[in-house]
C-alpha cells in the first residue's frame, strides 16, 4: 500500500486501527460518548489517509509516461474506505468506494464484510427488490 504524501501521515498503530474497522461494526459503535468521539476522530483520519492515498496514486498515475508500468493499487483500499465511510454514515461516499472495489476486485464475493455494508448501503439508498 502506497503512503501520501499530503498531510499528515498516520502512525502504524494507527493504520492498523484503521484496518480493524469494518461494516460489522455497523450500528454497535456509538459516538455520543467521549470514547466514542475518540473513535469517530480515528475514522476520518482513516478516511483522510485513504483519500490520500487515492489522490497520490491518480498523480502517479497520470506523471507516469509509460502506461505499461503504472504503479499498483491494492483494491481493498476502497473496501475499507468504503468501511470507515459507511460506519461514519456517509452512504453515498460508502456507495462509492464499495462500487470501485466491486469493480477492481474480481472474487469480491468472498469478502464478506464487503458485502454486508454494500447490502446496508443499498437497504439505506432503497436499492434493492423482493
Amino acid at each position: 500500500m502506497a503512503t501520501p504524501t499530503s498531510g499528515t501521515a498516520p502512525s502504524a498503530e494507527e493504520k492498523k486501527e484503521f484496518d480493524e474497522y469494518d461494516s460489522c461494526l455497523y450500528g454497535f459503535l456509538k459516538f455520543e460518548d467521549s470514547e466514542g468521539n475518540g473513535k469517530k476522530s480515528v475514522l476520518e483520519k482513516g478516511v483522510v489517509y485513504y483519500e490520500n492515498v487515492l489522490k497520490d496514486h491518480i498523480k502517479s498515475v497520470n506523471a507516469e509516461s509509460d502506461r505499461e508500468n503504472l504503479p499498483f493499487l491494492d483494491p481493498s483500499i476502497y473496501c475499507h474506505l468504503g468501511h470507515l465511510n459507511l460506519l461514519l454514515e456517509q452512504f453515498p461516499k460508502a456507495l462509492s468506494a464499495y462500487q470501485k472495489f466491486y469493480n477492481l476486485q474480481t472474487e469480491h464475493w468472498k469478502n464478506a464484510p464487503f458485502l454486508y455494508g454494500l447490502g446496508l448501503v443499498y437497504y439505506h439508498h432503497n436499492s434493492f427488490s423482493w
